[in-house]
């Protein structure tokens, strides 16, 4: 990982990997990370001068931004994919929300 990476602009190219046309927004990315405009703003500018993703204009409004993760931010986040940190943290969140969700106890309520 890139020196001026840090785990939020992990969590941003992730989502946007995940993202459709409506949910592509630096506005839509700073909501679901909890993060103020002038915050994602810094980190969008970050993976941009690194060629992590792209900023492209809407084609019919031009004031709206769409984000699109780049083929080396693809690369990243695949070779992050399969960390042992990565692997037992989505482990974890699926058990949570299988609990949340009204499931069987969890694994986690013998610990």
């Amino acid at each position: 990982m890139p020196n001026e990476l840090q785990p939020v602009h992990m969590q941003v190219l992730d989502y946007l990997q995940r993202a459709n046309r409506f949910s592509d927004t630096p506005l839509a990315v700073g909501e679901y990370l909890g993060l103020t405009k002038g915050n994602i703003s810094q980190r969008l500018n970050v993976l941009e001068n690194l060629d992590l993703i792209r900023k492209t204009a809407d084609e019919y409004d031009g004031r709206v931004v769409h984000l699109r993760v780049t083929s080396a931010g693809k690369r990243l986040l695949a070779s992050r994919a399969s960390s042992p940190l990565t692997l037992a943290t989505r482990a974890f969140c699926a058990e949570v929300a299988k609990t949340c969700a009204g499931g069987t106890s969890s694994s986690w309520d013998s610990r």
